[in-house]
């Protein structure tokens, strides 16, 4: 539908932000922890065969942001003005999306949705 779902190799990860992606179960789904000086921990996955990405972000015991989407389409790892983050965009019938994670210098998410 929208061709092949397009993702960062691990190595280009772990270049950028030092931390590995970890292969969860027996597909290519792949889990990136990060935390950042305050304490915060986020939880990026992104699951290329169900196209489907999740953002959990706590601090301490306290749950931030709980974020499961699909339909995605690509997943990018970007650094621009010191600034680094995945950029992961959504795409469907009648709408488009984008995420932009900050991973580096502190965590942040910015959503957008857009009706096509």
């Amino acid at each position: 539908m929208y061709g092949e779902f397009r993702m960062p190799d691990d190595d280009v990860v772990l270049q950028a932000i030092g931390v590995l992606p970890e292969i969860q179960g027996e597909g290519d789904a792949r889990v990136v922890s990060l935390e950042d000086a305050s304490g915060s921990e986020m939880s990026l996955s992104y699951d290329p065969s169900e196209r489907s990405v999740r953002i959990v972000w706590r601090h301490g015991q306290e749950l931030l942001v709980d974020l499961f989407r699909e339909r995605a389409v690509s997943v990018d790892i970007r650094t621009e003005s010191n600034i680094t983050y995945f950029w992961i965009e959504f795409r469907d019938e009648g709408w488009s999306a984008s995420l932009r994670i900050q991973v580096f210098p502190s965590l942040s998410v910015k959503d957008a949705l857009f009706l096509n």
